[in-house]
């Protein structure tokens, strides 16, 4: 898996969720290794996950993160014999966005519905102090914010 944007938190790790035909579910958990040209607002930074698994078992990958969206969301595979060691996917780390805000009055559990393009959205409360936070969301969007 590889990111196109840098990734601003030295410290931050990505899980790679692996669910597989036995009904098993295992995390894993990939260190960022660092990149060759720390100067640019811009480089690719490499993840890479390891799992032995059996002839004909079907495995299910899906990336997690804090702050990182992935294309695809998910990878599928049935595993052969002899094919073990090749790359089976390579996933695109987006760095996302969130969306965060206050409402004023500063009131408690006030519903904010997000969407973006048309689609149905997403319902969230806002705290204690009237600040709400969600995220991340891809970068690229805009998106439309209102409390009722």
């Amino acid at each position: 898996m590889e990111t196109s944007y840098l990734v601003q938190d030295a410290d931050h790790r990505v899980a790679m969720e692996i669910k597989t035909s036995k009904g098993n579910v295992v995390t894993e958990y990939m260190e960022m290794e660092k990149p060759n040209n720390t100067t640019s607002k811009t480089t690719t930074n490499v993840y890479k996950v390891t799992y032995w698994a059996g002839d004909g078992e079907k495995l299910e990958f899906a990336p997690k993160s804090d702050v990182l969206l992935f294309e695809p969301n998910t990878f599928t595979a049935t595993m052969k014999a002899g094919e073990c060691a090749k790359e089976l996917v390579r996933f695109k780390g987006i760095v996302g966005k969130f969306i965060e805000g206050q409402i004023s009055p500063p009131l408690p559990n006030i519903d904010i519905l997000i969407s973006s393009n048309g689609s149905e959205g997403i319902s969230i409360k806002t705290d204690q102090t009237g600040k709400y936070r969600y995220g991340p969301v891809h970068p690229d969007f805009e998106y439309k914010i209102s409390a009722s």
